[in-house]
């Protein structure tokens, strides 16, 4: 397994939450936005590297060059946050080879498309459909928010959401 040491789901990125909390509780050396539109904006990618500590490195990087950059051993023994801006991003990473022990939904908005999976969750069926196979697939899944706030595993979400379609 690579260093990774939290890979979260959460749209808001690079945020206070990320940055007080999260930065905190796993000590990572560098932060790393995994996300294929956002390394080729150049301007966005100045907004989240100016949002970021500076005491952590930063790279936003495309999901291929990423796990390269993994598997090359680029990074060394650095520990690594990895964020991405949407579950379809998380999978199509995972799909794409990325190794991670576990991943959390830190914050996935409402919208009029969505569902609420907990208080501060909310998935479109296309979210679900895709977490679900990756569920199916023995990938852990869980939802967090804070560091202080209770681990709410995904197979919950699996079983409530599916009695609730029938």
């Amino acid at each position: 397994m690579n260093n990774i040491v939290l890979a979260r789901v959460d749209n808001r990125l690079v945020h206070g939450q990320i940055v007080v909390y999260w930065s905190k509780e796993v000590e990572p050396h560098r932060i790393a936005i995994v996300d294929e539109a956002i390394a080729k904006d150049d301007a966005m990618k100045m907004i989240y590297k100016l949002a970021a500590p500076k005491n952590y490195k930063m790279s936003i990087l495309p999901p291929r060059k990423f796990i390269d950059n993994l598997n090359s051993g680029k990074y060394g023994n650095e520990r690594i946050l990895v964020l991405f801006q949407s579950v379809e991003r998380a999978c199509q990473a995972i799909e794409m080879g990325l190794e991670i022990e576990s991943l959390q939904l830190g914050n996935c908005p409402r919208t009029e498309e969505t569902f609420a999976a907990c208080d501060y969750i909310f998935l479109t069926e296309k979210d679900y459909t895709l977490l679900e196979a990756l569920s199916g697939k023995g990938q852990k899944i869980y939802m967090q928010s804070t560091p202080g706030d209770r681990r709410i595993p995904f197979e919950t979400v699996i079983g409530k959401h599916n009695n609730t379609k029938k």
